[in-house]
């Protein structure tokens, strides 16, 4: 069944489901029908602009958290004055959220659990565009995980803590990724959403007995539909 149809019929949906890759350059209406502001999609990945104004491109509400999750590559350099955001939140609570957000000004990446636009426990990490060039959020076993790679393979658990009661029950949650700076105007772009790189081997035969193999580049792919907890162990 394709995602129009389930849409279509309010079926919910875990959050690792999610998947663009953005190669066509247009964006997908379906899967991000409340984008606003100044976005496109190029090169075969999602721009979004930094301005006065705010931009985000803004998915369904109709995603769960629990037992899922979310990755993706934030593949360009962004203003010193931009603010990001990257958050699973609430469709009808303003303010709750499980995030990645990024203050250029401060240099620092925040690891939130928001509630009423607040997290006094919040994880502050000084910002590095190549160990954070990856950003997970997944649900497991009742323990929500902050987590950054610099190549989508190996990933560094910035946060963890108990998952709160809504992103348990929680099943109209939708996800967005937004830009802002106070003047002036930038890009950021976002790439392979809940698309991991993937690592092609040579026939075993072409090479001795014993060796490894070395692996040909590196190309991003979309598996099937239900393969997705592969992801999110």
């Amino acid at each position: 069944m394709s995602l129009l149809l389930l849409l279509g019929q309010s079926v919910r949906l875990k959050l690792d489901a999610l998947v663009d890759d953005f190669n066509d350059n247009s964006r997908n209406v379906i899967l991000w029908p409340g984008s606003y502001g100044t976005l496109s999609e190029t090169g075969g990945k999602a721009v979004i602009t930094c301005d006065v104004n705010y931009a985000a491109y803004e998915s369904a509400h109709l995603w769960q958290l629990d037992e899922s999750g979310i990755l993706f590559q934030v593949t360009s350099p962004v203003s010193t004055t931009a603010e990001l955001v990257f958050a699973y939140a609430h469709d009808t609570i303003s303010g709750t959220n499980i995030s990645f957000s990024l203050s250029r000004a401060l240099g620092e990446l925040y690891c939130d659990s928001q509630v009423g636009f607040a997290d006094a426990g919040r994880t502050a990490l000084t910002y590095n565009a190549t160990d954070h060039a990856w950003m997970r959020i997944r649900e497991k076993d009742d323990i929500l995980y902050w987590q950054t790679s610099l190549d989508g393979k190996a990933w560094t658990t910035r946060r963890s803590l108990a998952t709160p009661t809504w992103v348990r029950t929680h099943t109209n949650g939708l996800f967005y990724m937004q830009g802002y700076q106070p003047s002036g105007s930038s890009t950021f772009t976002v790439d392979n959403m809940n698309v991991l790189p993937r690592t092609f081997y040579p026939h075993p035969d072409l090479y001795p007995s014993g060796l490894q193999y070395p692996a040909t580049p590196e190309m991003p792919a979309v598996p099937p539909l239900g393969a997705f907890f592969s992801f999110f162990p």
